[in-house]
């Protein structure tokens, strides 16, 4: 190998290191003004984590995939009505989130086990329970997800954690 080609893999790759290093803003911010990295890192970031909220949101891993690739095609196209304001997860669960309610709609059932546990809730229980429970998200993350109320969230929590240990329970004797 050249010492020039082995400088320009070194770049690289300390390229995609810092750009993993910054917060999503800076991301977002940077992929705005021409940084084909910086779009890569977000979804190295997210990929995961919305793969498994839409997979347990639907019950179907191959249909969660597409849909988390729709996700990231529609971020990509209308990044640049992404509000500073707000943070990027929010933005980007919201967007999982809808394509994820719309998908379930469309289902007649959710896969079997807990998943289907899951998916005997009914909407909007599900979601707030999905995104609580299995994300980790705070009330107020999921508040602005959802467009309702911390107090809403609060109760359609309750509602969704008490029916989902009604619906659980035969499963557990």
């Amino acid at each position: 190998m050249t010492a020039s080609v082995t400088f320009a893999r070194s770049a690289v790759l300390t390229h995609r290191r810092v750009a993993h290093e910054l917060d999503d803003g800076h991301l977002v911010q940077r992929h705005l003004k021409g940084d084909r990295q910086a779009f890569g890192a977000l979804v190295d970031r997210y990929q995961t984590r919305l793969l498994n909220f839409v997979n347990r949101t639907i019950g179907d891993r191959d249909r969660a995939e597409a849909l988390v690739q729709e996700v990231f095609i529609r971020v990509f196209r209308h990044l640049q009505g992404f509000d500073p304001s707000k943070t990027f997860a929010i933005y980007i669960y919201t967007i999982a989130s809808n394509l994820a309610k719309n998908e379930a709609f469309h289902r007649s059932s959710i896969a079997d086990g807990a998943a289907q546990c899951v998916g005997q809730l009914p909407e909007p229980l599900r979601t707030v329970f999905v995104l609580r429970e299995l994300e980790g998200m705070t009330r107020q993350e999921i508040a602005e997800i959802t467009g309702c109320n911390a107090g809403t969230v609060r109760s359609r929590l309750r509602r969704a954690r008490s029916t989902f240990a009604q619906v659980i329970k035969p499963l557990l004797a």
